[in-house]
């Protein structure tokens, strides 16, 4: 099982790998077993993406959310290279900003 980022894209990687050997045992019963572990081993696949997708969509937040404060070229730089790496993903990040900034209570001024 190989689970690729960016898959078709000329900046497609590897994020999971892992070889899954069974026996070349032709039987009708063997062959329903292989078929229910491709199936759990696809779920699987979904599960590793669903997180390591995750992981770098709060790494962008954060980085989206740092520069934003600091206005740190370093961070900038951060940020614009996740958004050439993972241009789905920093999408995602940037709605996900944008849509918890719209559901956010509004702030209260400060009083003097």
């Amino acid at each position: 099982m190989i689970v690729y980022a960016n898959y078709g894209e000329s900046n497609a990687h590897i994020v999971h790998g892992h070889d899954h050997d069974y026996p070349d045992i032709r039987t009708h019963a063997h062959n329903t077993f292989i078929k229910s572990r491709i199936a759990d081993l696809a779920a699987e696949a979904r599960r590793v993406i669903e997180e390591a997708e995750q992981k770098h969509v709060m790494r962008i937040k954060c980085l989206i959310r740092e520069y934003y404060l600091t206005k740190s070229e370093a961070v900038k730089k951060e940020f614009e290279e996740a958004n050439t790496i993972f241009p789905f993903l920093f999408s995602r990040a940037f709605l996900e900003l944008r849509n918890e900034r719209a559901t956010a209570p509004p702030s209260r001024p400060r009083r003097r």
